[in-house]
């Protein structure tokens, strides 16, 4: 889904507040819609108009590795990732190409559990896509790095890092070049079962992610 905006105003305030760099946006229009990119003379991405439907379909799956037990336990897990080129990538709702993502993810728990460490860490492969076809990359790296402190029994505070590699070629956009964000916030337990994720996310490295993004979800396990 694409759609004009309607947080410009919100967000350069946030970035004042917090004496965070703007770069550049509060010198653009607000609540604008405009993909735009130009290579060589020629015009690759060209989108100013609303567009929604089904975006790429993500298939995911995990196999546990290993895991202690005790008042500190350890985990270790294997996961994967198929993603099916299912979105229209003439308006940007797909990439065009099928990837298989792999990486190993770990965690450490101290004092019974109120304290937290965890990471990722795998590669990303990629298949011949129809966005910016002749400057894709075909692999990518990635990984996470965060932390997590459960002050009370139900509630939970986390912070974590992000970042990739960049998936193309040839681009002096810092849009294209690889990625680090950071994103913190917190679980909230609603009922033994019920827990309601909220979190906020900030382009560490300024330009190459998403200016701020907000994270809600609501989970039920059985």
């Amino acid at each position: 889904m694409h759609r004009q905006g309607f947080l410009d105003s919100f967000i350069i305030d946030w970035h004042d507040f917090f004496h965070l760099p703007q770069g550049e946006r509060d010198d653009l229009p607000r609540d604008r819609l405009a993909y735009n990119y130009v290579q060589d003379g020629r015009t690759e991405v060209d989108l100013d108009d609303e567009t929604e439907g089904l975006g790429d379909l993500r298939l995911t799956g995990a196999w546990q590795l290993w895991r202690s037990e005790g008042d500190d336990p350890q985990a270790l897990a294997l996961r994967a990732s198929l993603k099916l080129p299912t979105g229209d990538e003439d308006h940007l709702l797909g990439s065009g190409s099928t990837d298989l993502a792999l990486w190993l993810s770990g965690s450490q728990t101290f004092r019974g559990e109120s304290l937290a460490l965890f990471g990722a860490a795998g590669a990303l492969l990629m298949s011949d896509g129809d966005v910016l076809a002749d400057q894709q990359r075909h692999a990518a790296a990635f990984g996470t790095l965060g932390g997590g402190w459960r002050p009370l029994p139900r509630l939970a505070l986390k912070a974590q890092v992000d970042g990739h590699t960049s998936c193309y070629n040839d681009s002096v956009l810092r849009e294209l070049s690889d990625s680090l964000q950071l994103a913190f916030g917190g679980t909230l337990g609603l009922t033994e079962t019920l827990t309601l994720d909220i979190a906020i996310s900030e382009d560490v490295a300024v330009n190459t992610a998403p200016d701020i993004v907000f994270h809600l979800a609501l989970r039920q396990t059985f």
